[in-house]
């Protein structure tokens, strides 16, 4: 989906993460998942 939406012309991205506690991690405080939406959220500053 991320490249077709990208061929269109459209700003996505797409991070996959490991996490032992399913679709729930994002709940959680997980190192990884907070510097990847630092950086997302960084970005759009720009």
């Amino acid at each position: 989906i991320v490249h077709a939406l990208n061929a269109a012309g459209a700003a996505v991205s797409f991070v996959e993460l490991s996490s032992p506690f399913g679709h729930d991690a994002f709940l959680l405080d997980v190192p990884e998942l907070n510097r990847v939406v630092e950086g997302f959220l960084r970005a759009g500053e720009a």
